[in-house]
This record gives C-alpha cells, structure tokens and sequence, in this order.
C-alpha cells in the first residue's frame, strides 16, 4: 500500500535517449492548469526552451533531460492523498512539509494547488538554478513564495544550517529523487538528518513520515557514476533490501519500499536489467506512556 507508482508522462516514448523523447499533451496538463492557458503549443516551447537553459547553466539530472519536471510526482504515492486530506480537515494542527531536493518547485505547487499553505513548506537543495527555471515555467514570482534554503542536507552541519527549521519540527519529509546521486555515507547522513528533522508524534495515529522514491539496484547495492556535490565518492544506488535496512537503523519503525516496475502505459521504467525505481515511506510513531 506504500509504494510509488509513475504516471503515463511520455505515451510516445520509446527509447530512453533524451534527444527524442516526445513532450505530450497530457505531460503539460498541470503547467496548464496552473498557468490558465490552453496554448499547449506556447506551453511546449517554454518548457524545451527552460530545459535548455538549465542545460547551458548548471549540470542537469536524467530527470530534467526527459521533461520530468513538468508533472507533478508527489501524487504518486499513496500517502499523499491522506496527508493533503489531513491538512485540509485540521488546518490548526499547521501540518509542516519540507522537500529535499525541490527542483523548480512542481511538486511543491502541487502541494498549493490541493491546498496546503505556502507558509508550512519549505523547499531545500544544493542551489537555486531549478527553482528559478520554475518561476520562469510557472509564471508566479509574486504569487509562490514557498521559502528555500540552498544547502547539502547530506552533511553533518545540516541540522545546524541558517534557515533549516528545529530538530522534531517537521511532519512530513519528501525527497522525491534525491537518494541514487549520493554516496553510501552521504545518504546514510541524509537519512539521520531527516529522522532528526521529523517530530515525535505526540499521539496515537499521528503521521510522521519521510517518504520518496530513487533509482534503485536489483542485484544489492551498487557504486556507480561521481556524486554531484564533488566530494569524490562513487554515487550508491540501494536495492530494496539494503534501503529498508537502512531506513530501520535510522530508527523509523515502519517501513515500507517496493519495487515500481512500469508506467502506467506498461512501458518499463529501466530497460537496465541491473536497475529499479524504488518507491519507499518510512514512519516514526507515538512512544508508549
């Protein structure tokens, strides 16, 4: 019930280089929708157009050569439909979400759009290139003003970093594609600092919760190319096993991560043989009186 399945983003895709990947009508629905226009023409040029330029600026991610930044992801997963219910039916419980690794911003407007308040969310990641491509996709400099904070959640400083908020503050942690571009020891941090990050749930039934998704190994866990924050290390990608076991060690007591095979169009995610796309939620619970 906890894992992440990936929407039909690209319905004429079919090859996994990025030069030839078709942007679809129904990929751009929530720039759409969100920007009140029906030119999908316009909408198409602007997002080739901002991949491009990131292209030029900074180094850009699979993820951003094959358009998914445009769909919100964060729907995926199960949980998302009870935490964004939960917000909406105790606005005075001021449920607070943070997002490692936010990108330009998409998941997180989402979040807005479905009713979440700006004010109870905060975006994090290395530097602020994606998330001003996405004022320029979204068209909303004067309207979206989630706050950010541009650092490495997978170091020991974190924690201690100027505008990250209190320790056992936060009720929900999202990193959405972040795990498969650290090393063993950076995601091992990463996860210590988001537990320490989540708050001790105060009763029985309370959601607190880190969940997201990553590039996952289906023959144990794997070194593979250089870590983008240049420290030398080899990036890590997780099998199944070995991240559930890491997330327990962290201290959650519930975890659950599954395998995502294909999209909804029954096309497969990896045609590597070797790799997955893990989807995964991790809770902390109410301690006994």
């Amino acid at each position: 019930p906890d894992s992440c399945t990936t929407n039909n983003l690209h319905p004429q895709m079919t090859t996994p280089d990025s030069s030839q990947v078709v942007l679809s009508d129904q990929a751009l629905n929530f720039l759409s929708n969100y920007r009140k226009s029906t030119d999908l023409s316009a909408l198409r040029e602007d997002v080739i157009r901002i991949r491009a330029d990131l292209k030029e600026k900074t180094k850009i991610y699979r993820c951003i050569q094959m358009f998914m930044f445009v769909q919100p992801r964060i729907v995926l997963f199960p949980i998302y439909a009870s935490i964004v219910e939960g917000r909406r039916s105790s606005p005075e419980k001021k449920k607070k979400l943070l997002e490692i690794g936010s990108c330009c911003g998409t998941d997180l407007r989402k979040l807005v759009v479905d009713g979440w308040p700006q004010e109870d969310l905060i975006a994090v990641d290395l530097h602020s290139s994606f998330w001003e491509a996405g004022y320029n996709l979204y068209q909303d400099h004067d309207s979206f003003k989630v706050k950010t904070v541009w650092t490495d959640a997978a170091t020991d400083h974190f924690l201690d970093d100027e505008g990250i908020p209190a320790r056992h503050s936060l009720d929900f942690v999202y990193a959405g594609s972040v795990l498969h571009v650290l090393s063993a020891r950076q995601v091992k941090t990463l996860v210590k600092n988001i537990f320490e990050l989540l708050k001790e749930p105060s009763e029985e039934g309370e959601t607190v919760a880190f969940f997201g998704s990553c590039v996952g190994s289906k023959v144990g866990q794997v070194e593979w190319a250089e870590t983008p924050t240049n420290t030398g290390e080899k990036r890590t990608l997780h099998s199944r096993d070995s991240l559930e076991e890491l997330l327990k060690e962290a201290g959650f007591e519930r975890v659950s991560v599954q395998e995502v095979l294909r999209r909804h169009d029954g096309t497969l995610i990896h045609d590597d043989p070797e790799k997955t796309r893990l989807g995964f939620a991790a809770y902390k619970y109410a301690k006994p009186v």
